[in-house]
């Protein structure tokens, strides 16, 4: 990651809003060219003040809702940094120690007890989990890593709000985002709840949304001047 360089995010909620603005302004025959809905210009995040944050997020779960004393006493107080791709803990090294352990857990010293052996065999299962968690986590770190390391980047949010918005409920102005209150309450427990068990290979919980639906496709629906009975 490169320090102060821009880490674009956006509330999907403010996408919305903002989705809606641009198409009522097409509508009025009053868009501009080009809409962006992002934070970076007006309301700046920067990579390592997100690492920071997800740090705290970590640790405020952990403290509270940690499995075990390891976690609550000793992980609840780690901290995070932010690496650039050739710091000696790049994710590409960790994979490499991470093989390193596997190929040692499938073939241990031919001297040691059998127990000993077969005990160290179970452990691959981990090690397999884990370098497939590396996997995901080196492709995602591929694809955003244009954004937050070889460029800065920073989107223009302005053309939408040259647009008056009277109902609250349709603003879309990046400027009224509490960054620590987001990530911490709202950014890292959502990841936790929806994104998290991908990376342990477990599924997640099936979303049920608040008020339920159901879709129809256009066949099944009435002719506009049918009887409904």
């Amino acid at each position: 990651m490169q320090a102060g360089n821009p880490f674009d995010i956006i509330p999907v909620d403010y996408v919305c809003r903002g989705m809606t603005v641009a198409g009522a302004a097409l509508m009025r025959g009053e868009h501009a060219p080009v809409y962006q809905c992002g934070s970076s210009d007006l309301n700046l995040l920067t990579i390592d003040r997100a690492v920071e944050l997800v740090a705290l997020a970590h640790r405020k779960h952990l403290r509270t809702r940690g499995d075990t004393t390891l976690d609550r006493v000793v992980k609840s107080r780690w901290d995070a940094i932010a690496v650039t791709p050739d710091h000696p803990m790049r994710i590409e090294n960790v994979r490499k120690m991470t093989e390193s352990v596997d190929e040692w857990l499938r073939d241990p010293p031919k001297g040691w007890p059998e127990f000993i052996r077969r005990r160290l065999g179970d452990l691959v299962e981990h090690t397999e989990d884990a370098l497939e968690a590396i996997d995901k986590i080196e492709r995602m770190c591929e694809l955003y890593l244009p954004f937050i390391h070889d460029n800065y980047f920073a989107f223009v949010t302005r053309n939408l709000l040259r647009h008056p918005v009277v109902e609250p409920e349709w603003d879309c102005d990046p400027r009224s985002i509490d960054w620590r209150h987001y990530w911490i309450d709202v950014h890292i427990p959502g990841l936790r709840k929806w994104c998290f068990p991908l990376f342990e290979n477990k599924t997640p919980e099936s979303y049920a949304p608040r008020h339920p639906f159901r879709l129809r496709s256009p066949e099944a629906a009435p002719a506009p001047h049918a009887e409904v009975v």
